[in-house]
């Protein structure tokens, strides 16, 4: 009878697992947009949206939402390559479309003038996993109706608590 319930139990499990039943909501909390994980249960931080303000660069990932843990920074939200954490930006620093490059595009030529954007973002002790934008990029944008081009660069510190993640030459990895 054991073997019996055991196996219905495991049975109803992977059922579970396959029906979707682990698939991955967003949820919007202030700055943050999360990726939520049914079971087990965790969440993700997906993005920030960044409000333009100088002293809001400095991003601290907490370590809970709704009191279940984050796990991830960036993350899965069904099948396919994980989305990578990103700062969205304000509107009118941002155009429609993609509009993203990097220094090896043609669009981008060594005397153009740039802003740069530098976000310091704060790790937490429970991330075991990194989808992140390790490399800066540049993008197009407008600021007071003038095109503007900018680079954004992203800079990481992880909680000195945290036994899954370090810092290897600016880059996050995984310790295990």
């Amino acid at each position: 009878m054991k073997k019996k319930l055991l196996l219905l139990i495991l049975s109803v499990l992977a059922l579970a697992a396959l029906s979707g039943c682990n698939a991955r909501d967003s949820v919007e909390d202030g700055c943050f947009k999360y990726g939520h994980v049914r079971f087990p249960e965790s969440y993700f931080a997906d993005c920030y949206y960044w409000d333009g303000n100088a002293d809001t660069m400095e991003i601290f990932i907490p370590d809970e939402y709704n009191g279940v843990k984050i796990k991830q920074v960036g993350g899965y939200f069904g099948k396919g390559a994980p989305a990578p954490f990103t700062v969205i930006l304000p509107e009118n620093l941002s155009v429609q479309g993609d509009d993203t490059f990097t220094t090896e595009d043609e669009r981008l030529v060594t005397d153009t003038d740039y802003i740069t954007y530098s976000f310091t973002i704060h790790i937490g002790k429970n991330v075991k996993e990194f989808y992140g934008m390790s490399d800066s990029y540049y993008g197009t944008g407008l600021d007071s109706d003038e095109d503007i081009v900018y680079k954004i660069e992203y800079n990481y510190v992880i909680d000195g608590e945290n036994p899954y993640l370090q810092l290897v030459d600016g880059e996050v990895v995984s310790t295990k």
